[in-house]
């Protein structure tokens, strides 16, 4: 399908599921919205994005993107620096901006 009809497509969907009430909505924008990162053909786009929809349909993140080993490798070294440090734990550290899905 063409990007612009899937766009077509979640458009009405979120006119007519705002808010989102259940599972299966949310699972369904995630599946629109990496149709939508797949036509982009650049997994560096929107990265953190890309790995929330994967995850959403598969049960293992067996292959890491480069991108993902990135964040991956700033979120230990920050909790090694805050297991370290308890007083340079804050809310905007990369562990909570991934756990809350902020900077997608």
């Amino acid at each position: 399908m063409a990007r612009e009809k899937i766009i077509e497509k979640l458009n009405r969907f979120l006119t007519d599921h705002n808010p989102l009430a259940e599972e299966c909505h949310v699972v369904y924008l995630m599946v629109e919205i990496r149709k939508v990162i797949d036509h982009e053909k650049s997994n560096a786009t929107y990265p953190l994005l890309k790995f929330y929809s994967d995850w959403t349909v598969h049960t293992e993140k067996g292959h890491i993107t480069p991108e993902i080993k990135q964040m991956m490798e700033v979120m230990y070294k920050t909790a090694e620096m805050e297991i370290k440090n308890p007083a340079l734990r804050k809310a905007g550290s990369p562990i909570m901006q991934f756990a809350y899905m902020n900077g997608i």
